[in-house]
């Protein structure tokens, strides 16, 4: 949590628009986070989104990984951010799958252009259904099945999307 809050702190002062929180050893989101309005683009997991469209960079970040199980209320706080990655948010356990199966709170960001949910253990997309911005989704080695309330997100340009094979 250490290295998280120095990360935001720096972020606080620099009025950073980015800001990687990958491998802070967090289990929760630092409430200090939501004081970051401004902020356009968050990772939590092993990378994060760089620019438009899928284009990623790994974490900076050498402290433990995260492991995070769902995302606050307080998220929606973050009225300035368009892309979010969890994805990959490694756990030192037999499943392969990031604790994080709860994104029901994503439903508020209406700001959201980007999501890297890849490898995270999200069952459904409904929460999604109204992030009428959403330009790219990663759902890659996820546990959803049906996209169907993807359907009527008219700006969504690339979705990946390999099924997860039940172990």
């Amino acid at each position: 949590m250490e290295l998280a809050l120095q990360l935001i702190e720096t972020a606080k002062q620099q009025r950073a628009l980015h800001l990687d929180l990958g491998n802070c050893g967090l289990k929760e989101l630092p409430d200090e986070l939501f004081e970051l309005t401004w902020l356009e683009s968050l990772g939590l997991g092993d990378f994060y989104i760089i620019v438009e469209g899928i284009k990623y960079e790994q974490t900076q970040n050498l402290g433990e990984p995260n492991q995070i199980m769902a995302l606050p209320t307080q998220i929606s706080q973050l009225t300035a951010l368009k892309k979010l990655s969890i994805g990959n948010i490694q756990i030192h356990n037999k499943h392969s799958h990031t604790i994080i199966s709860d994104i029901s709170n994503l439903q508020e960001c209406q700001s959201l252009t980007n999501i890297i949910l890849w490898n995270c253990s999200v069952t459904n997309t409904a929460a999604l259904k109204n992030l009428t911005k959403l330009q790219t989704l990663n759902l890659s080695s996820t546990k959803v099945s049906d996209i169907s309330d993807l359907k009527n997100l008219t700006e969504l340009q690339t979705l990946a999307r390999m099924l997860h094979k039940p172990s």
